[in-house]
């Protein structure tokens, strides 16, 4: 059978590491071939490193990759299952799946690995019929698939895809379509309702997921979850639920808000409350990178200006968020090359912890327990972050 996903990044990806080991063939697509070649590149670095390990076979790994194809979105014309896994915005999927209907042949099958939005909607106007298909993450050791029924879903289909699933080896459950289906409409509002708890001061991070984990049994906490399946993404659900609900018991946290506008400032993935991935705080007296106020920072194609330094306890200084995959000391690079350098996750705050008594050494740097001690569960402390920048 030939499968064309489209999407690949962690769910598209998975996906089709899942049918290509299966035997089938998975075209992958992303927004461009070269970027389709990058994931697949990627998933191949993956599998190279369970190879190393022994948990899997070189042969296995090389099915896999020959199953998986990239090619220009022509190639799906002929595909017997469409699964898309685009952003998680309607109007993004509706083009999407718009431009396939004229494409695809009669006898396709349109699936979208949507975590929230009508199966139904997505699916006016076309020509084929759409269904629900919900994979979760990590997809190849996650056993569940949610299939979703839409107003416009055939017996047939849904047969089809529900034996599919379990030909790939996953679990598939029969859903009615409702906002979030099963899954999400339980389990993202317990998300967000421990985000209101580290909003409101009842508890701390750890404490919260300690409590879950040691007294419902949980294997991790809500916060470490939500971190794992992005707060971009359970934020977009929450906006779903709320939306289509109008019960206020859906409506978002507003910290979950303001996490999700800091990850979009400096565009990159950030674990904001857990130490599942670590950042670090830097503190830098102005004097280490001299007239940074009129320094231009670069952040993909976006430029900003830091307007002013910091006064907090008395004395100037700046507080720069970064990601910790790159090991170089902050004081070796000077004025230009250090902004440059740090430029793909830079991140500049008003203010630092109020809590903070002790005068902040302006040469090291620290690797807090969790990011949510320096923003997240100081939130009253942080005045302002400092964007829009405009250029003096």
């Amino acid at each position: 059978m030939k499968v064309a996903v489209f999407g690949a990044g962690t769910m598209g990806s998975g996906i089709a590491q899942v049918f290509a080991a299966k035997g089938h063939t998975a075209l992958m697509y992303a927004s461009s071939v070269a970027s389709a070649q990058r994931h697949k590149d990627k998933l191949a670095a993956s599998l190279q490193k369970r190879v190393e390990k022994g948990k899997m076979t070189e042969e296995a790994k090389d099915a896999i990759l020959n199953n998986i194809l990239v090619e220009e979105k022509s190639a799906a014309a002929d595909a017997d299952l469409i699964i898309e896994c685009v952003k998680e915005e309607m109007g993004t999927k509706r083009e999407l799946l718009c431009e396939l209907d004229e494409m695809c042949k009669e006898s396709t099958v349109f699936a979208t690995n949507t975590s929230s939005l009508s199966v139904t909607e997505m699916g006016l106007g076309l020509k084929h019929a759409v269904i629900g298909m919900h994979f979760f993450n990590p997809v190849p050791s996650m056993k569940l698939v949610e299939v979703i029924r839409g107003a416009n879903t055939t017996q047939e289909t849904f047969d089809f895809i529900y034996n599919l699933s379990k030909e790939i080896g996953k679990e598939p459950v029969e859903v009615a379509e409702a906002p979030g289906f099963v899954v999400n409409k339980i389990l993202i509002p317990m998300i967000n309702e421990a985000i209101g708890l580290v909003e409101t001061g009842v508890a701390s991070v750890e404490d919260i997921d300690k409590a879950m984990m040691l007294g419902a049994n949980h294997p991790m906490g809500p916060l470490a979850l939500g971190d794992f399946i992005g707060l971009d993404v359970c934020l977009a659900i929450m906006n779903v639920l709320y939306s289509e609900t109008g019960d206020p018991k859906y409506r978002p946290a507003l910290l979950l808000k303001k996490m999700v506008r800091l990850q979009s400032f400096f565009e990159g993935p950030s674990t904001v409350f857990c130490v599942a991935v670590a950042a670090w705080i830097v503190v830098i007296r102005p004097r280490l990178i001299p007239n940074l106020s009129l320094r231009t920072l670069e952040i993909g194609a976006k430029q900003f200006v830091v307007q002013e330094a910091l006064e907090i306890m008395s004395c100037p200084l700046y507080v720069v968020w970064f990601t910790p995959y790159t090991n170089i000391g902050v004081a070796s690079l000077e004025g230009a090359d250090m902004i440059t350098f740090l430029a793909p996750a830079v991140m500049c705050l008003r203010a630092f912890s109020s809590s903070r008594k002790r005068p902040v050494d302006s040469t090291t740097t620290s690797a807090p327990t969790s990011f949510h001690l320096r923003f997240a569960g100081s939130i009253s402390a942080v005045k302002r972050i400092l964007f829009p920048f405009t250029t003096k």
